[in-house]
């Protein structure tokens, strides 16, 4: 068949022989995954793409489908959809021919096809045989080769050897695929009443965590937020080093751990280093003392002013003759 392509410049791509021609719109090209986890078409051995999309056209008719193929535990998932605003789908995990018998089956039960129910008749007396790797456009050369220049073994770098812009891309084109597979399946669990959305994700590399926040966070909350933790740290005491060393710590436990993990702490410490409590607002009661204090000693008295010296003495009577004037004892 004959490729008629200028991608990537433009992603309409069209595929023809002398009897049949297939428009397509490449939506997402996606990527191959690692050799050994990579898949291939049974005959001419084309590999298969991950997180791929295409909108194909076919026949006098224009049919139009749209086609994905997505990796998932190590299988892969074609679907295709179709009808009006592809409401219809069809999947499978074997083939792509087994995909698209399912769809061609499908399409022949709907309305679309009554018009031509007398010229299909025949063909609906077998399975209804139409090409997957066409159907999924994956004989598209031009595709095929700027896939591979974008090949996830060439694309991928350990986490650590990126530049701060490229973890920023990976871990929020993670996090969108996260996003859209909970979009995509959240309405096979729960009722469309539930309104179930994603808030928040997380993920850890290299012992470093990063938090990913969805949707939009009022300015109002934002501002009682902010102002919840100023109030805690004035109330508190806490510095602004002791708030920094705080605010690297994700989900902060609550008080009464932290009350019974210092309680064990100070057990332990106890046991290494005992200690002694003394409440200084509790009177003291001192024991009399009934010898002579050495301090009234004329020996050691003589001793310890040779040893200052008259410099010395001078000293200590300047420092108490202020310590007297300044509490209004001594008036000069």
């Amino acid at each position: 068949m004959i490729e008629k392509s200028t991608y990537p410049k433009s992603v309409f791509i069209k595929l023809f022989d002398n009897k049949r021609t297939f428009f397509y719109e490449i939506i997402k090209e996606g990527t191959y995954p690692l050799v050994e986890q990579l898949y291939y078409t049974k005959n001419l051995k084309h590999p298969i793409p991950h997180n791929y999309i295409v909108k194909t056209q076919y026949g006098k008719a224009m049919h139009t489908v749209k086609c994905s193929i997505e990796y998932m535990e190590k299988r892969l998932l074609y679907k295709i959809c179709f009808g009006d605003n592809f409401a219809r789908e069809v999947h499978s995990w074997e083939s792509l021919t087994d995909a698209a018998c399912k769809y061609y089956q499908e399409f022949n039960k709907t309305k679309e096809i009554g018009k031509n129910q007398n010229r299909n008749q025949s063909n609906r007396k077998n399975k209804g045989k139409i090409s997957g790797p066409l159907l999924f456009g994956l004989k598209l050369l031009s595709v095929e080769r700027v896939r591979k220049t974008m090949s996830l073994d060439l694309k991928i770098r350990p986490f650590d050897e990126l530049g701060n812009s490229q973890k920023r891309r990976k871990i929020h084109g993670l996090s969108q695929r996260v996003l859209d597979i909970v979009e995509k399946e959240k309405g096979n669990t729960f009722h469309p009443d539930d309104q179930i959305k994603l808030k928040q994700i997380k993920f850890e590399t290299y012992d470093d965590i990063y938090e990913i926040n969805f949707g939009k966070l009022g300015k109002i909350e934002e501002m009682k937020k902010i102002e919840a933790v100023v109030k805690s740290l004035d109330r508190g005491h806490i510095s602004r080093e002791a708030y920094r060393s705080l605010a690297r710590i994700e989900d902060l436990p609550r008080e009464n751990v932290i009350c019974d993990s210092r309680q064990k702490i100070n057990a332990e410490m106890k046991k290494k280093v005992p200690m002694t409590l003394v409440d200084l607002l509790q009177p003291t009661a001192f024991e009399q003392i009934t010898g002579n204090p050495d301090i009234t000693d004329s020996t050691i008295i003589m001793n310890m002013l040779e040893s200052i010296g008259k410099k010395g003495q001078r000293r200590i009577l300047y420092n108490m003759f202020q310590s007297l004037i300044e509490q209004t004892i001594l008036k000069i």
